[in-house]
């Protein structure tokens, strides 16, 4: 089967390109450095627009797995009230728990996963007070 035009043209440039490769990286370098600052606006810009997709596709490559639920509203397990924009998983095995709140995420990686700390840090909070808030109800 004969190619198509697109791959023809692909391949040509391809071969293009490798056969002048030192030439083409110096003239992109060049123009990079003369609009460091332009193209620097330009990819906060792209990113600003594009976040939630590019925060996907990192969740996509990094773990495996789809967004589970990250940026679609859906309120985080533990704290009820803000958004999952996390990925919570096992930092020795690698594998994925769940989506959580950013705040959620940082205070189980503080504790280092650990049931015991976080349950004498419940402990704490109850001894001073500070246990009689509903969980169900906005924290903030």
């Amino acid at each position: 089967m004969l190619p198509t035009h697109d791959e023809t043209k692909r391949a040509k440039a391809r071969a293009y390109y490798n056969a002048n490769k030192e030439r083409i990286q110096a003239v992109n370098a060049r123009w990079y450095a003369a609009n460091r600052e332009r193209v620097r606006e330009t990819r906060a810009i792209h990113y600003q627009t594009h976040k939630v997709e590019a925060q996907r596709g990192w969740i996509r490559r990094t773990y495996g797995v789809e967004a589970l639920g990250i940026n679609k509203g859906e309120a985080c397990p533990i704290c009820l009230q803000r958004p999952t924009r996390d990925i919570d998983h096992d930092h020795e095995t690698g594998k994925v728990r769940a989506a959580l709140c950013r705040q959620c995420n940082v205070v189980l990686g503080h504790a280092g996963d650990n049931p015991d700390i976080l349950m004498r840090a419940i402990t704490y909070l109850i001894a001073y007070g500070l246990g009689d808030k509903n969980v169900t109800e906005p924290l903030g």
